[in-house]
C-alpha cells in the first residue's frame, strides 16, 4: 500500500519509471490469493452452498462498506467523473473500462479492486468445485496464463499497455501466492523449503543480477523485448521474498518484528480503505475546500507538503471508516447459522 502512495502522491519520471505502485499491487495480490485460497481449501469441507454463502458474504461485509462509501460521497462531491462512472466501480467492472478507454481516469485505481473481485467468482468454482488432483494443475496454469495472455496479444496486435489490467494479465501472482498456501496445506516438508530458500540472501542476489541485465537490455534498445520479461521476473522473485517473510511473522528477523508492531497491525487493518480513498483527497481539497495543497509552492518542496498532507487525509478518513463503519459491520460476519469457514487475519489485508 505504502509504494502505491508513493507513485500516486510523488509525482516525477523517476517515480514512474521505478512502478513502485504496480509493484505494490502485485506484492497485494500474493498475498490476496495465498489467503484466500486457505479460505477456500477450508471451506471444501461444507457444503457447497454453505460455502458460497458464507465465503461472499464475509467478502462483501469486508470489501463493499469503503468502496461503497467512496462512490456515495464522490457522487454527492461531484468529484472523480462519479456521477456518471458509479455503476462501473460499483459491479467492479473499473478494469474493464480502463482497458476499452486505454487510458487512467480519476477514479480507476478500483482497477486492482475489480481483478480481484473478479478472481473470487472464478477462484471460488476452481477451488470448491474440482478435485483434489486437479487443484495443483489449475494453479500452475494461473501462474503460467498472463504470459500466453501477452502473447496472444502481440500476435493479433493489440496494444497490451491498458490491455494488463484485465483478470487474465494477474493471474500469476495470485496463483503463487494460491501455490504457496496449497504446498503448505499438502507438503509441509516442501513448503519448508521453498520458504528457506524464498528467505535465503540468493533470492535477493538473483533479483539484483537480472535487473541489471534489464536495465542493460533497456540501454542497448531491447528491440526483443527482454528488458520487459527480465523486470516481470525480477518482480514475481521478489514478491515471493517478501511474500516469504510475511508468512513467518512470528520469526526473530528485524523484518517479522516490525510487521508485529501494534501500529504497523492496526495500519494493516486499515490499508483498505486508505487505497480505496487516497486519490480522492486531492479533489476534495482543490475542487470542493479549494484549498492548495502544495500552498503556492512548486518543485519538490511543494509536491512533498502536498504528498504529506494527501497521506493524513486518506489515513483520517480510513480511520473514521473503519471506526464508523467497517468495523461495527464485522460483527455480522458470522450472520450465518453453521458457518465454520475461517476468517482470514493477514498482518496486512488485502485490497
Amino acid at each position: 500500500m505504502g509504494l502505491v502512495l508513493i507513485e500516486h502522491f510523488v509525482h516525477g519520471s523517476n517515480v514512474e519509471r521505478l512502478a513502485l505502485g504496480g509493484f505494490g499491487v502485485k506484492l497485494f495480490f500474493a498475498l490476496s490469493g495465498y489467503l484466500i485460497t486457505g479460505v477456500l481449501l477450508d471451506a471444501r469441507a461444507n457444503p457447497i452452498k454453505m460455502a458460497a454463502r458464507n465465503f461472499y458474504w464475509r467478502r462483501f461485509l469486508r470489501l463493499a462498506p469503503a468502496l461503497y462509501i467512496a462512490i456515495i460521497g464522490c457522487a454527492a462531491l461531484n468529484i472523480a467523473d462519479m456521477r456518471q462512472d458509479w455503476w462501473i466501480h460499483g459491479l467492479y467492472l473499473t478494469n474493464v473500462k480502463v482497458a476499452i478507454d486505454n487510458h487512467w481516469g480519476p477514479a480507476t485505481h478500483f482497477w486492482s479492486l475489480a481483478v480481484e473481485e473478479q478472481f473470487y467468482f472464478v477462484w471460488f468454482a476452481v477451488v470448491i468445485l474440482l478435485p483434489q488432483r486437479a487443484l495443483l494443475p489449475s494453479i500452475l496454469v494461473g501462474i503460467f496464463l498472463p504470459n500466453a495472455y501477452q502473447v496472444a496479444l502481440h500476435m493479433a496486435g493489440a496494444e497490451p499497455a491498458f490491455a494488463r489490467v484485465l483478470l487474465l494479465e494477474c493471474t500469476d501472482y495470485l496463483c503463487m501466492g494460491a501455490l504457496l498456501v496449497y504446498l503448505e496445506r499438502t507438503s509441509p516438508k516442501r513448503f519448508c523449503f521453498i520458504m528457506d530458500v524464498l528467505r535465503g540472501p540468493w533470492c535477493l542476489a538473483l533479483a539484483a543480477s537480472v535487473a541489471l541485465i534489464a536495465v542493460l537490455a533497456s540501454v542497448n534498445g531491447d528491440p526483443g523485448g527482454t528488458s520487459a520479461s527480465l523486470i516481470r521476473f525480477v518482480r514475481m522473485l521478489l514478491t515471493a521474498f517478501l511474500v516469504s517473510h510475511g508468512l513467518s511473522a512470528s520469526s526473530s528477523g528485524l523484518f517479522n518484528k516490525v510487521l508485529l508492531f501494534p501500529w504497523v497491525r492496526h495500519m494493516g487493518k486499515i490499508s483498505y480503505g486508505i487505497y480505496v480513498y487516497h486519490l480522492f483527497t486531492l479533489p476534495l481539497l482543490a475542487d470542493v475546500l479549494h484549498i492548495d495543497a502544495h500552498f503556492g509552492l512548486s518543485g519538490k518542496t511543494g509536491t512533498l507538503i502536498a504528498a504529506t498532507i494527501e497521506a493524513i487525509i486518506s489515513v483520517s478518513l480510513a480511520q473514521l471508516s473503519w471506526s464508523l463503519v467497517e468495523l461495527p459491520l464485522s460483527r455480522f460476519k458470522n450472520l450465518f447459522a453453521g458457518d465454520s469457514v475461517r476468517e482470514t487475519g493477514p498482518v496486512v489485508q488485502t485490497v
